[in-house]
């Protein structure tokens, strides 16, 4: 019995013991956690939450507080009270890691990403041997990782520094003794030099990601020996040397993205047979073998044709070789082999031949690109499941196959080719084609008279086509781009086209129409560029009200008669104006001078009267002036030759203009040539009251031969110069792959009026082609004052350097020898900018998940600028035209940087608050604290991107249609007051019910609008050091929760 209660003493004993012994433990983890927290609230700014506030043992009493930690918000304890998982992504910690997490000696995951950390790793989370995931990503950790911590945390199976700042390859070597590592995420660091064989010893790993780096050197064999990787991508370095053969060993691989380097040499085989080579016939059981499924090597100088092995991957979804110096003709049946392909793009090769069947035959295949070859054919069958087919810049003969749209085409671009016959009738059926770019062929015939709704762009220019435009081709009023010039079009301009409010651009130039203008053309609401010169039209132009957004209206060689309407000067955002070389008569209205932000006119060759226009003189941006070939009367106005500081070129040649040319006039005689009663300028200024007499007495005429010798002498020598001016040769530099046959005179033949496809305060826009049929954006900026030239240059050099896949490429520049000129190449994006797809008539159109997808992609790319690139890129100017669309609707943020070189060089005009961009940002999109600072940092460019996300809920402009003085932040501010009292949920949920853009055609989840409200908030927040940046911006918006948010109910399986 004594026995007996002794062993019951022994075990209470031992069960207090534990039960003490753990909360002496859990003790210690909660001493560690508030720690945490204490150096956190020591570090946040005044009045920001950080998220650890509610870490208080005191609100939880239940158990005692030696388990009260289990309950803070991102912790997960055992059944121990130990703290196994630590989550404070988001959080804010802005400073090092505090050493104190070593003392979580049971963490098995740790999340601390997005949290603004800084500095080295500390050597206290070597204590940390029990942890099995790190996730370190998107902060400003730099240094190196340290080997202490590596040969600490042996059970590491997940680990993700990326987004961050560490640097040299070597310096992170040690997490190669990390035997146990699964998934193995750098990218987006600064990491430098070679890859490190170390990592080949990493055998179990699965995944790993070197994007985004500054890599070099070659791809070390020793990564063959990872039998289990699945997924390989190191994209965009400067990887040089071939693929390794021995890649294809890696028998697990599922993703191969080697994109964006500079490897050369061949395709390696990518099957083998138990690791070895074959000969010979591939054998079926062998064609089954792989599994990959993403093989991406865009961008790189790859060489040779492509291998047949790689026909065999039966399980390949996406083939991305575009970009390389690929040779060879596509085989003719392999693609039969290739039944799951979804994208196959081989763009910016060259190929020949033509386009195997077996492709046209592919049971998946929804994206093909294959521009920039040497292909000769289309096949008849193409099209079934395809959603995008681009084949322009080939070699491409006969028709168009009649069968191309089987009811899921939206995207076809087949211009700069030599295709003839007719426009299918059939496509003109097709329901789902939103775009068709056929221009530059040999098309000939009508154009089909009957068109389906969904049609948004259409480019036929530079074809043989005659007959009339179609009344319907606007039938769903979804028509946004028509450029039809160059043809044998005949007959009038549909009256239906002036109905059609959703279009943009209309260009017919060069065709042989007639008849009147429809009036309505002259009121299309979101009508941007006009263009109908060279053709026949007559009577005179409509007086009632002109209205629309024009900013180039182009009327050139008609027959226009009647006078010049004066409500054109209503249309107050007018660039560019060009009537010359019609009957209009009468003088010029006094409504002209409305037009102050205008920047090109030209009316000559025509029969205006009157005086000229004192009002043109305070045309800040005129650039260009032509008045020749008029009867215009009485004085040059002084000011307007003397005055215009942005004036370049001036004709007032052959008219009946009175008195003297003013005095210093830049402008040659040619400029006031054939007007008879014009005399030569006087020394005289134009301020003064009158004009003196120059007397001059020769005496004898070997005084007068000597003053008439040095006059010529003079004017030779001024000529001389301009043309010394206008040859100064021009460099090309290239910041991407770009044509190898490109030379500086494709891009200056681009700089044509009828090219020009945008105007602001930065600068003009060219549309252009260069060799392979590319098309380019060509920016040229402003002159820049002399002194900034060498700045200027060396930010372009910077920002060349950028890569990413939601930014817009820069592709080179073009400068001329003293680098007063500079111009800009980018890659053209297609579908325009946000502000038209958004607040254009078709803005219901853009679906609730293209709206957020947008919204991921931008802050992609915001975030890339801020976080990524060193130094950092401040955008200055986020707004939804600064926002451009590829051809799929992929979102590119444009401008990046330039605001900021461009405020060097260009000055306001006086008094004037328009073009707020040559500052920093345009009114609507700026931070409230920029107007008393004038400080320039990362959280402009939030507020900014806040306001764009508003515009996508609402689908309403940053101004414009609210009360007076009010914009679209303010307006939800205001509506947000009305429900005080309301849960922080309700508010939102009630807001997001009152503006939600109510021309969406399906009902987006309350979750996922009312969350992108709450970002949206954040971003506009009044107090800069409240707002987040944009890492914690882009991960708000992409974790999981999040996405499965934006599915609308009606998806829902």
């Amino acid at each position: 019995m004594m026995a007996m209660s002794s062993f019951l003493r022994v075990l209470v004993m031992i069960v207090c013991l534990a039960a003490s012994t753990t909360a002496i433990y859990g003790y210690n983890d909660l001493q560690a956690l508030l720690k945490l927290k204490s150096t956190a609230l020591s570090r946040r700014p005044p009045g920001y939450y950080s998220g650890f506030e509610i870490w208080d043992p005191n609100r939880y009493p239940i158990e005692g507080p030696s388990t009260a930690h289990c309950y803070f918000s991102g912790v997960t304890c055992n059944s121990d009270s130990r703290v196994v998982a630590l989550d404070i992504r988001g959080r804010y910690l802005d400073g090092p890691i505090p050493g104190d997490i070593g003392l979580l000696a049971h963490l098995v995951n740790l999340t601390i990403s997005s949290a603004g950390v800084t500095g080295p790793l500390p050597v206290e989370m070597a204590n940390l041997t029990s942890l099995k995931l790190l996730d370190l990503s998107n902060n400003e950790l730099n240094g190196s990782f340290p080997a202490e911590i590596a040969r600490g945390m042996t059970q590491l199976q997940v680990l993700d520094i990326s987004g961050n700042k560490f640097t040299g390859m070597s310096r992170v070597a040690g997490i190669a003794a990390m035997k146990n590592l699964r998934h193995l995420n750098l990218q987006r660091n600064l990491l430098s030099g070679g890859i490190s064989p170390a990592i080949g010893n990493l055998t179990k790993l699965e995944s790993l990601l070197l994007d985004g780096n500054q890599l070099s050197g070659e791809i070390p064999n020793e990564l063959c020996n990872l039998k289990s990787i699945s997924i390989l991508r190191i994209r965009y370095n400067s990887i040089s040397g071939s693929i390794p053969s021995c890649i294809s060993k890696c028998h697990s691989l599922t993703v191969l993205d080697l994109s964006g380097n500079q490897l050369s040499g061949q395709i390696p085989e990518l099957v083998s047979e138990s690791g070895n080579g074959t000969n010979g016939a591939i054998s079926e059981r062998l064609c089954k073998f792989s599994k990959l499924k993403f093989l991406c090597l865009q961008g790189n100088q790859l060489s040779g044709q492509i291998p047949a092995q790689l026909f065999c991957l039966s399980s390949l979804l996406k083939v991305d070789l575009s970009d390389n110096k690929l040779s060879g003709a596509l085989p003719a049946t392999s693609f039969w082999n290739l039944a799951g392909l979804v994208e196959l793009d081989l763009s910016r090769n060259s190929l020949f031949g033509p386009i195997p069947e077996s492709i046209g035959g592919l049971p998946n295949l929804e994206v093909l690109q294959l521009p920039g070859n040497n292909l000769s054919e289309l096949p008849k069958n193409l099209g079934r499941t395809l959603k995008l087919v681009n084949v322009s810049s080939n070699h491409l003969m006969g028709s168009i196959p009649r069968d191309l749209c089987k009811g899921v085409l939206q995207t076809l671009i087949l211009d700069n080719n030599y295709l003839t016959g007719p426009l299918p009738q059939e496509l003109g059926h097709c329901k789902s084609l939103t775009t068709i770019q056929v221009s530059n062929n040999l098309i000939s015939g009508h154009l089909p008279p009957m068109w389906t709704g969904a049609l948004m762009f259409l480019e036929l220019s530079n074809n043989r086509i005659t007959g009339r435009i179609p009344r319907d081709l606007c039938n769903g009023e979804l028509l946004q781009t028509l450029i039809l010039a160059n043809n044998y079009l005949t007959g009038p301009i549909p009256q239906e086209l002036g109905r059609c409010k959703s279009l943009t651009i209309i260009q017919v130039s060069y065709n042989l129409l007639n008849g009147t203008i429809p009036a309505g053309i002259f009121q299309l609401p979101s009508a941007n560029l006009i263009k109908l010169d060279n053709n026949l039209f007559s009577g005179q132009l409509p007086s009632f009200m002109w209205t629309g957004e024009f900013s180039r209206l182009v009327l050139s060689n008609n027959r226009i008669t009647g006078r010049i309407p004066p409500t054109i000067g209503n249309l107050t955002k007018l660039d560019s104006l060009f009537l010359d070389g019609n009957e209009f008569s009468h003088k010029i209205p006094d409504e002209f001078c409305n037009l102050r932000f205008i920047s090109m006119v030209n009316i000559s060759s025509n029969k205006i009267t009157g005086n000229i226009p004192s009002c043109l003189a305070k045309f800040y941006y005129l650039t260009v002036l032509d008045l020749s070939r008029n009867q215009l009367c009485g004085h040059i106005p002084c000011s307007l030759v003397n005055g215009t500081r942005a004036l370049r070129t001036l004709d007032l040649s052959h008219n009946k203009l009175s008195g003297r040319v003013p005095k210093r006039s830049p402008f040659f005689h040619s400029s006031f040539s054939g007007n008879p009663k014009l005399l030569a300028s006087s020394k005289a200024d134009c301020s003064s009251k009158g004009y003196s007499t120059i007397v001059i007495i020769g005496g004898i005429g070997l005084g007068l031969l000597i003053w008439s010798t040095l006059v010529i002498l003079v004017m030779k020598m001024r000529k001389q110069r301009a043309v010394d001016e206008s040859i100064k040769p021009w460099t090309l530099t290239n910041f991407q792959k770009l044509p190898e046959d490109l030379k500086q005179e494709h891009i200056l033949d681009c700089l044509l009026e009828e090219n020009i496809i945008g105007k602001g305060g930065a600068g003009v826009v060219y549309l252009g082609s260069i060799p392979g049929g590319v098309k380019v954006a060509i920016k040229q900026p402003i002159k820049r004052n002399s002194q900034r030239d060498g700045s200027f240059a060396a930010e372009v050099r910077t920002l060349g350097q950028i890569r990413h896949k939601h930014i817009v490429k820069l592709l080179g520049c073009v400068s001329n020898s003293d680098r007063s000129t500079t111009l800009l190449l980018y890659e053209y994006m297609p579908n325009g900018s946000l502000a038209e797809a958004l607040h254009g008539p078709n803005g219901g159109s853009l679906s609730w998940e293209m709206r957020y997808k947008i919204a991921v992609e931008a802050a992609m790319g915001l975030s890339y600028l801020h976080h990524d690139c060193s130094p950092p890129i401040i955008h200055r100017d986020i707004k939804p035209h600064n926002i451009l669309l590829d051809s799929v609707l992929e979102a590119h943020i444009a401008d990046f940087g330039l605001s900021k070189l461009w405020h060097h060089s260009r000055p306001l005009p006086p008094e004037s608050s328009y073009h707020m961009s040559v500052v920093a940002g345009t009114f609507g999109y700026l931070a409230p604290e920029y107007a008393y600072t004038l400080k320039v940092d990362e959280k402009i460019d939030v507020y900014s991107y806040g306001v764009v996300m508003l515009e996508l809920i609402s689908g309403r402009k940053a101004v414009g249609g609210f009360d007076e003085g009010m914009n679209i932040v303010m307006w939800v501010r205001e509506l947000a007051s009305k429900f005080v009292g309301k849960t922080n949920a309700d508010v939102a949920e009630l807001v997001v019910l009152e503006i939600l853009d109510p021309r969406l055609a399906e009902q987006p989840r309350l979750a996922s609008t009312t969350h992108m409200l709450k970002i949206a908030m954040m971003c506009v927040d009044t107090r800069s050091s409240a707002r987040p940046t944009m890492r914690e911006v882009l991960h708000l918006l992409t974790n999981h929760q999040t996405w499965n948010m934006i599915i609308s109910p009606d998806h829902e399986t």
